[in-house]
């Protein structure tokens, strides 16, 4: 979560939270702001500006660690050409999303059975068989009072279900 640390405030700028934060004998000009873009995901984001040069990646870390928490995960981005803004050519941004998941964080196998799959949502299931082979299939999970559940597979075979992963969404032509 983005913080704002109090004791390097100065006066706001365009309206945005401002900070003048010292690092390594220079003062680092910090805007924050939270906005929300075109696809409604909300941004928590950080600019760091010197008058005569770029922040190093040594500052840029320190703001990183300042601004928000050690395990939250900051971005910083290349835009295409055509989209790039230049406003300030000293300037560097770290943005941070906050109503989603970033893709490459979200787990995609579930041991089980220490995580339960959702119930009746299609699955894929890894096996593991009777001599010690391994085997995915797609299966649907159905509690069960007295045992805990069962997958159901289309298979005639003994095995034991070692992990779950959620199946994407289908694919969508766009009109």
């Amino acid at each position: 979560m983005l913080r704002l640390p109090k004791q390097y405030r100065v006066h706001p700028v365009l309206g945005l939270n401002s900070f003048l934060v010292p690092c390594n004998f220079v003062k680092l000009a910090v805007l924050a702001s939270i906005d929300t873009d075109d696809n409604g995901i909300k941004w928590e984001h950080v600019s760091v500006s010197l008058k005569n040069r770029l922040p190093t990646w040594q500052e840029l870390k320190f703001i990183k660690m300042l601004f928000w928490d050690p395990e939250d995960e900051v971005l910083q981005f290349f835009p295409p050409q055509s989209q790039y803004v230049d406003v300030h050519k000293n300037c560097l941004h770290l943005w941070r999303p906050i109503n989603v998941d970033l893709p490459w964080r979200k787990k995609l196998w579930h041991k089980f059975p220490e995580e339960t799959p959702p119930e009746g949502v299609p699955i894929l299931v890894t096996w593991k068989g009777e001599s010690d082979s391994f085997e995915v299939t797609s299966g649907v999970w159905k509690f069960n009072k007295f045992t805990g559940g069962t997958f159901s597979h289309p298979y005639d075979w003994v095995a034991t279900p070692i992990a779950w992963a959620e199946l994407p969404e289908p694919y969508k032509e766009k009109p």
